[in-house]
């Protein structure tokens, strides 16, 4: 014979704190994905003048300096936020 715990947690359904919540995560989702976007388009050096590589940091070119920049803030984005737009809880059926 097998007993319920009943839960700690009061049952909110559809309530509004669960649709803010989910409208915060889709505002917080789309400007993630606008920033990713964004440092895609500047890691990419087609708005560098074309010839000898522009101008060096520390023996690099410059557009490769901002190419990795932007690809290590895009992994950033990635491992740190990304991870806190996904709900953990099961999903309620009623």
């Amino acid at each position: 014979m097998s007993t319920r715990v009943p839960s700690t947690r009061p049952h909110q359904g559809k309530s509004q704190g669960s649709r803010s919540r989910k409208r915060l995560h889709r505002r917080r989702s789309r400007g993630l994905g606008a920033a990713i976007v964004l440092l895609l388009a500047l890691s990419v050096p087609w708005y560098f003048p074309d010839g000898d590589g522009g101008p060096f940091v520390a023996g690099v070119p410059l557009w490769c300096v901002v190419s990795f920049a932007c690809y290590c803030a895009i992994a950033a984005i990635v491992a740190l936020w990304l991870p806190d737009l996904w709900d953990e809880r099961p999903a309620e059926r009623g």
